[in-house]
C-alpha cells in the first residue's frame, strides 16, 4: 500500500540554494521540452515523443552554457520531462472525453515567480533516515523541523519517490511516497489502544452552514478562519491599489500568502482532530459520495464549498479508520439522505437547499435536514453491522433497510 508522508525541513542557506537550483532546473527543462514539442509539430506536423526528449537530455548537458544542469540530480530532470508529457496526455484525453474530471487546457510555460517551486527525486537506495535527518542525493543529511515522528514510518517501508516543494510560508517541505505494506499490516494486526474497537456506528453528513453533522451532534470550522478570511479580503483590496512590480505590492503579496497558508493549516489541523475523534469512537462510518467539482460550478456557492475542506476530511477518515481495521462505507451520489425520513422512510421530494427543517407528512416527525441525513447514513452503518450487507443506493435502502427500521 502506498502512503504519502509530508514534513517540514530545516535548511541552511547553502541547502536552500541547492533546492532553488533544482527547482529552477526542472522548470527550465519543462519549458524547453514544451517549446521543442511545439516547434517540432509546427515544422513536421508530428508529435515529438517523450523517449526522444529523454535521449536528448544527456546531450544537452554537454553543450556549452548548460554545464549547470550537471550539478542537478538526474532523476528530477527526467521526471520534469515526464510531467510535461503527462500534461499533453491530459490535454488530449480531455479533448477526446476519455479523461475524468474537469477539462484540461493546452500546457502552459512555467514562469518564474508565478509557478510553485518544486521537484521530485526517485530511488529508494539514495534516501536514508538518521534520527531526525533525511539524506538527500548530492546534498547529504538535512534536518527535519516538523514531523520527526513520521520518519519512523519511512524505516518500515520502501521509498518510491520524494517531492520537495516550497510552500507559501517560505519554507521547504518533503513529501515522501513509501510502500507501507509491512507497517500497514502491523497496524491491522496490532491496532493502537486509542483506535481500539468500540462497536459504535455513525453517519456523517457535510454541509455549508454546518460543516460536519453526525447522528448525535454537529461541528463547525473554527471561527478564526472567518477572521482570517476578512483579513484576506482587506489585503486583496490593498493589493489591487499597488503598482505592478513595486516593492509595496510584493510586501502585500507576502502577507497575503501567509494568511492563506495559516487558513490552510488551521483547516488541516481541524480535520485531523475531527477525523481522529471519529476514528477513535466509531467502528463503522457511512459518508456521502460528493461531486465537489460539479457543485463548485455554482458561482453563488463555490466559495463557501471550497472553504469547507470536504475532500480532505473524507481522505483522513478513510485512512485512519481503514488502517485500524475499521470500515468506511460511501453511498452513491444519488442517495437521497436528506429527503428520506429517518423514522418511517417516507421520501419527501420537495426539499431544496433553502429548507433547513421539515416535517414528515407520514409520521409528523420534525427533522433538521443535516441531522436527518446523518441518521439515514447511520442506518446504513447499523444495517451492515447487523447483516454484513453494504447498501449504497436508494433502491436497496428502500428494499432492505426501510422495512426493518424498527428492528435494529
Amino acid at each position: 500500500m502506498l502512503r504519502g508522508i509530508k514534513f517540514k525541513l530545516k535548511l541552511k542557506p547553502k541547502q536552500i540554494s541547492f533546492f532553488t537550483q533544482h527547482a529552477d532546473a526542472c522548470r527550465y527543462v519543462y519549458n524547453k521540452a514544451l517549446g521543442a514539442k511545439i516547434e517540432y509539430y509546427e515544422l513536421t506536423g508530428k508529435a515529438l515523443s517523450h523517449l526522444e526528449l529523454c535521449k536528448k537530455l544527456p546531450l544537452i548537458k554537454k553543450l556549452p552554457g548548460f554545464e549547470w544542469l550537471k550539478a542537478c540530480e538526474s532523476s528530477c530532470l527526467q521526471i520534469s520531462l515526464m510531467n510535461q508529457d503527462l500534461a499533453f496526455q491530459n490535454f488530449f484525453n480531455s479533448i477526446n472525453g476519455t479523461r475524468a474530471g474537469r477539462p484540461v487546457g493546452f500546457p502552459n510555460f512555467k514562469k518564474k515567480g508565478k509557478c510553485r517551486e518544486s521537484f521530485t527525486m526517485t530511488g529508494s537506495s539514495t534516501f536514508k533516515v538518521k534520527e531526525d535527518q533525511l539524506q538527500i542525493p548530492k546534498l547529504g543529511f538535512v534536518k527535519v523541523w516538523a514531523g520527526v515522528k513520521q520518519l519512523k514510518r519511512i524505516e518500515d517501508g520502501e521509498i518510491k519517490r520524494v517531492t520537495f516543494s516550497k510552500s507559501s510560508d517560505g519554507c521547504w517541505y518533503a513529501s515522501v511516497l513509501i510502500d507501507t505494506r509491512g507497517w500497514y499490516n502491523n497496524r491491522i494486526n496490532n491496532p493502537l489502544p486509542k483506535y481500539a474497537s468500540t462497536g459504535e456506528t455513525n453517519g456523517l453528513d457535510v454541509g455549508i452552514k454546518t460543516t460536519i453533522t453526525l447522528k448525535n451532534g454537529s461541528i463547525n470550522l473554527p471561527d478564526k478562519i472567518k477572521k482570517l478570511e476578512k483579513k484576506v479580503n482587506k489585503l486583496n483590496q490593498k493589493l489591487h491599489k499597488k503598482e505592478l512590480g513595486s516593492k509595496n505590492r510584493e510586501k502585500i503579496k507576502t502577507k497575503l500568502s501567509k494568511c492563506y497558508y495559516t487558513i490552510a493549516q488551521i483547516r488541516k489541523n481541524f480535520m485531523h482532530q475531527v477525523s481522529h475523534f471519529i476514528a477513535k469512537n466509531v467502528d463503522i462510518l457511512t459518508v456521502e459520495t460528493l461531486n465537489i467539482q460539479g457543485m463548485m460550478k455554482n458561482r453563488k456557492l463555490a466559495r463557501s464549498i471550497g472553504r469547507q475542506g470536504w475532500y480532505m476530511l473524507i481522505t483522513f477518515l478513510k485512512y485512519k479508520l481503514e488502517d485500524n481495521g475499521k470500515i468506511v462505507i460511501q453511498v452513491n451520489k444519488s442517495f437521497p439522505s436528506t429527503k428520506l425520513c429517518s423514522i418511517c422512510g417516507n421520501l419527501n421530494a420537495n426539499i431544496d437547499l433553502s429548507i433547513r427543517d421539515w416535517i414528515c407528512p407520514s409520521c409528523n416527525t420534525n427533522h433538521n435536514r443535516d441531522q436527518n441525513a446523518a441518521k439515514n447514513l447511520d442506518n446504513v452503518s447499523r444495517w451492515f453491522k447487523l447483516t454484513g450487507e453494504i447498501v449504497t443506493n436508494k433502491k436497496n435502502y428502500i428494499k432492505s433497510i426501510l422495512p426493518n427500521l424498527g428492528t435494529f
